[in-house]
């Protein structure tokens, strides 16, 4: 730091401590946007529509490569809601889904067993298995563009 700063301007150390404490606040205000997301999505019911959604894009109705991210919101709203996660996701799956979604072809059973597996606390350290257990799903691998619309 004290080589750093014998070679920097002031106006660029003062540029850097800005951008430091801008990252401070942005990595503070990320937590207060989790915990605003938490509450409203508790409050208004959205949770299971949301899920649902998310669940409809990753199994066709965006393109393939939308899988990756999709896993990661979907994660990131388990890590951040808790156990409302595993309530909405059954209700997703379950009660809320059309009848043009991929997994209405399946029997009830494996739908729970969805539900299960994919809130196994194993998935919740492992996103690698949650996205795995996400895409087998929600149809697999998909080729070409994409971008379906599931009614």
């Amino acid at each position: 730091v004290l080589v750093q700063a014998a070679y920097s301007s002031p106006q660029q150390q003062l540029l850097q401590q800005q951008g430091r404490a801008t990252r401070a606040a942005a990595a503070g205000s990320g937590a207060a946007a989790l915990l605003a997301l938490k509450q409203r999505l508790e409050a208004g019911c959205v949770g299971p529509q949301l899920v649902l959604a998310l669940l409809l894009a990753a199994a066709g109705a965006m393109p393939p490569d939308v899988v990756l991210p999709v896993s990661g919101c979907l994660h990131s709203m388990w890590l951040a809601v808790g156990g409302h996660f595993g309530a909405w996701l059954q209700a997703a799956v379950l009660q809320l889904a059309p009848e043009g979604a991929p997994w209405q072809r399946q029997r009830h059973g494996a739908k729970v067993t969805f539900v299960a597996d994919l809130t196994d606390p194993a998935c919740l350290s492992d996103t690698t298995r949650f996205k795995r257990v996400l895409k087998n799903f929600c149809g697999g691998k998909k080729k070409g563009a994409g971008g379906g619309r599931l009614v």
